[in-house]
């Protein structure tokens, strides 16, 4: 659980962070516009933007990933091919791999499946359960009228 909250905050953190590089990069290329000589300004903005962006991305994925394999390691379910290329590409930033969007939805997809395989298990006997507490109440119950 605490787990959870700790990538929540982290990733809300990257996307905040997301969110200011774009609106600080827009203000820089307006600014750029209106300037003479301005194609080749705003080219290299443009540029540059895209470059601090796709390093944020690239940590967003990074977490997300991680936290994908985490919980697939302790539920024991399969990992797509490190060798799939449609599973897992390199960040751009270094040589880290993270899992593609489809990556991410198939592991997400078993992860899931895998808990609610669990959880209906322990539905069913929680059932079996509060079934057997109640027929042990109403033979106590019938014992103890009788003596």
């Amino acid at each position: 659980m605490l787990e959870t909250i700790k990538h929540r905050y982290r990733l809300s953190k990257l996307f905040c962070e997301k969110r200011r590089l774009q609106n600080a990069c827009a203000a820089r290329i307006r600014e750029a516009g209106n300037k003479v000589g301005a194609s080749e300004a705003t080219a290299e903005l443009i540029s540059e933007a895209a470059f601090e962006q796709g390093l944020v991305e690239d940590s967003i994925n990074w977490l997300v990933t991680g936290q994908l394999l985490r919980q697939a390691d302790r539920l024991f379910v399969p990992v797509p091919d490190y060798e799939d290329q449609k599973m897992w590409a390199e960040t751009t930033g270094d040589d880290r791999r993270v899992l593609t969007p489809l990556g991410i939805s198939t592991l997400r997809a078993a992860v899931r499946a895998e808990l609610g395989q669990r959880r209906e298990s322990l539905l069913k006997l929680l059932a079996a359960l509060t079934g057997i507490i109640g027929a042990a109440t109403g033979f106590i119950a019938v014992w103890l009228k009788r003596h």
